[in-house]
């Protein structure tokens, strides 16, 4: 029986990723860092994961019970326009959601950013359920 690539290929947390996951996660803006502080420890009801791969892009935040994935847009998003909604094209295809944040609105307004967030998560979780390795 013929797999190709792209079936053997994992797409969530793929291992190939790993050493860029790790290097953002060492590397995170205090903005991350803030909106983490909120985020960790199911806080909201549910676990996220920072610095989390999908596919060939690496998510800032991402629940997935809910398959919720988080940006924050600092000042190089302003410049690659194109390249974010290529990306949240892609997320979708694979059944995920994704909101983004500008840093300014984390620092100026996390209540209403947590709040946000928090309204995404009542919504019915999705279903089928995609699992890591899929």
């Amino acid at each position: 029986m013929f797999v190709s690539i792209v079936e053997k290929r994992q797409i969530f947390s793929a291992k190939r990723m790993v050493y860029r996951r790790r290097d953002l996660r060492q590397k995170s803006t205090t903005t991350e860092g803030v909106l983490w502080s909120v985020l960790r420890r199911n806080s909201l009801g549910c676990k996220f994961k920072r610095q989390f791969s999908i596919d060939n892009y690496v998510i800032d935040f991402y629940c997935p019970d809910f398959r919720l994935a988080v940006e924050l847009d600092g000042e190089i998003h302003r410049q690659r326009k194109g390249y974010d909604i290529y990306r949240t094209r892609t997320l979708n295809a694979y059944g995920v959601t994704e909101i983004r944040f500008s840093n300014e609105e984390v620092l100026e307004n996390l209540k209403g950013v947590v709040s946000t967030i928090k309204g995404k998560l009542t919504s019915p979780r999705p279903s089928p359920k995609l699992r890591r390795g899929n």
